[in-house]
């Protein structure tokens, strides 16, 4: 087990270094993008509201549908795209002989390019948040942006959060990565990948209860066990059946875009 680990670890790593000069180019506009997102957000909420933000508050705000949804997740879905075009061929399935075996390698390979950019995003984001901001976490202060918004305080540490929102964006991540690597067995849907993205992230700026609100750490929720653990398992939920659905939809498919009716 562990070793398959470590060779799908390898075969990510590798896909990263064949692209480089984009692996460059999306860390380049991710620093751009945290610290556009938070720049002046601090002095701008104490003008207008006197609360003082921390670093949580930002890492929170961060989540949304603009910051995220628009301007990282599809250069993140992109980049994946790029560095694992060539994760499935005809020597890959006659190694594993099994489509569903083969998706597996897939979702696999999937959820470790989600942890990689993940933890990358939130360490550039947190380094940011911190610049810009008094503290990691003032959730305990009565001028706090926590106390404005639900009208009490909370002893939270600031790892815990910060873990929080991390699980939420891997939920999310994965999401869309399970939906890619079920299209790679038919580039010509492809296109219904960034459809998705698009439909999502309108849906989220038309609602504030949208798609990337409900899979995320929210300042009003913290004190709600039972919002944050069911979005998270509804999350689970989604990518067990988006699993399912995909293996059905792979044993259709050939290597060549075609439907057929054999496994």
């Amino acid at each position: 087990m562990f070793s398959d680990i470590k060779w799908h670890i390898r075969s990510v790593l590798d896909g990263m270094r064949k692209e480089q000069r984009l692996s460059a180019l999306v860390f380049a506009w991710t620093v751009f993008c945290a610290y556009w997102s938070c720049h002046g957000q601090y002095e701008s909420y104490l003008q207008l509201y006197h609360v003082r933000l921390c670093a949580a508050d930002e890492l929170i705000m961060f989540q949304g549908h603009w910051n995220f949804g628009i301007m990282l997740l599809p250069v993140f879905t992109f980049f994946v795209m790029k560095s694992s075009r060539e994760s499935l061929n005809i020597q890959q399935l006659l190694r594993y002989r099994s489509r569903k075996k083969m998706f597996r390698k897939q979702i696999r390979e999937g959820i470790i390019y989600a942890f990689i950019i993940t933890t990358v995003m939130l360490a550039v984001e947190t380094v940011f948040a911190r610049a810009m901001t008094e503290s990691f976490i003032n959730w305990d202060q009565i001028d706090s942006l926590y106390y404005s918004m639900t009208g009490g305080v909370e002893e939270v540490s600031f790892p815990m959060v910060l873990g929080m929102i991390f699980v939420m964006y891997l939920v999310k991540f994965v999401q869309i990565l399970i939906f890619m690597e079920a299209l790679f067995w038919c580039p010509k849907y492809m296109p219904a990948l960034w459809i998705l993205l698009i439909l999502l992230a309108a849906i989220s700026s038309w609602r504030f209860d949208g798609y990337y609100q409900f899979f995320s750490v929210q300042t009003a929720s913290w004190d709600s066990p039972v919002k944050m653990g069911g979005a998270f398992l509804l999350g689970i939920l989604v990518i067990l059946a988006e699993y399912s659905v995909g293996v059905r939809f792979i044993r259709k498919i050939d290597l060549y875009g075609e439907m057929n009716t054999g496994e």
